[in-house]
């Protein structure tokens, strides 16, 4: 069975607004999901929706049920599915698709006028969910100095060079030097250090027996 996630929330609201939300285009534009059907339930909806890639194979199948439960409440259930039947690790995805649905319902409902459910006047999404932005953590300085120092930081472990592994440890000092943070230029820097002591011990050694 493959991966899926579901979850059921209960809220006091028409469901007709409910149903509005959900048909909205905007929604599906927000969230990049694609609806793909609608069938009527007994005391409620279903809807279905495709996330991702809209061919049937990939992506993650969301579906959603509203249900009346009286008193002026409807249970809405939830559930994503990924698309590949046997694909068993979603690396959390089908619960994030289900949270972002439910998040957006109930920003929809909060952004609603407070005489929405009296009037019915329908609701303005044009800007109702904006997905956050990420700040991108700026370059790291050296990049390039931090990466040929690890490169050949291994290469003289693998090679007796004290050429290289004297490279590894002025690329990587310069790197650090101004303000290269990443692993490579330490790695590097460990790596032809360590390669130089243990090969010259070795060299050492080899000379003295072979001068005995």
């Amino acid at each position: 069975m493959a991966a899926n996630y579901q979850e059921t929330r209960v809220y006091q609201a028409p469901m007709s607004c409910l149903l509005m939300i959900l048909r909205s285009p905007q929604m599906c534009a927000a969230l990049n999901i694609e609806l793909k059907s609608e069938s009527p339930l007994p005391n409620g909806a279903w809807f279905g929706f495709n996330h991702g890639m809209t061919s049937s194979p990939y992506g993650e199948k969301i579906t959603v049920a509203f249900e009346d439960v009286g008193e002026g409440s409807v249970r809405a259930t939830v559930h994503s599915e990924c698309g590949v039947p046997d694909q068993t690790v979603d690396w959390g995805k089908n619960k994030s698709n289900v949270e972002v649905i439910f998040n957006y319902i109930e920003a929809a409902l909060s952004q609603a006028p407070k005489d929405f459910f009296a009037t019915g006047e329908p609701i303005d999404q044009e800007n109702l969910y904006v997905q956050p932005t990420v700040e991108k953590e700026p370059p790291m300085p050296c990049k390039g100095l931090a990466i040929a120092s690890m490169i050949l930081g291994f290469l003289s472990i693998m090679l007796y060079g004290f050429l290289t592994g004297i490279l590894s440890v002025i690329f990587a000092i310069v790197a650090k030097a101004n303000g290269n943070k990443s692993k490579m230029a330490t790695t590097g820097l460990v790596c032809s250090i360590c390669s130089m002591a243990f090969w010259t011990v070795i060299f050492v050694v080899i000379f003295v027996l072979a001068s005995i």
